[in-house]
């Protein structure tokens, strides 16, 4: 049986029901850099890209016509900071809702959610690790 070689994590797509109300929230409460930002074929839509400080694109797709229902707790995407008593105090400072605060074998984290309910994780890592992996190649 042939093996499949994945090469490397291409990008993270997440559908929106509102694309400016959305790229807001990722360039202004996340800090995302927009890297594109492009109308979709024959009025499909619209799409932006947002690159992570890992390197990772998050494309957000606004299909027309296209209900978005994020079922809670289906999904996540987790950031990494130096500081999560920082990064609350930055959240909560523009009224964002930290959610389900937490500790599991020293990562310190709490919840947040997008404009359309999608999962945000803010995360600090212990020793100076930045990611899950990391901490689990040790």
């Amino acid at each position: 049986m042939a093996k499949l070689t994945l090469k490397n994590l291409s990008h993270i797509a997440l559908n929106v029901s509102d694309i400016e109300r959305s790229s807001c929230f990722y360039k202004n409460v996340l800090g995302l850099k927009i890297i594109f930002e492009i109308n979709l074929q024959n009025n499909l839509g619209f799409s932006t890209g947002f690159i992570t400080p890992a390197g990772v694109m998050i494309e957000l797709i606004q299909i027309t016509g296209m209900e978005v229902k994020v079922q809670e707790n289906t999904s996540t995407i987790a950031f990494s900071v130096d500081s999560l008593e920082e990064a609350k105090m930055a959240l909560q400072s523009i009224d964002i809702e930290i959610k389900n605060e937490m500790e599991f074998s020293g990562v310190r984290m709490f919840f947040i959610s997008d404009p359309d309910g999608h999962n945000v994780e803010i995360a600090q890592f212990p020793c100076g690790i930045y990611s899950a992996a990391e901490m689990h190649e040790h």
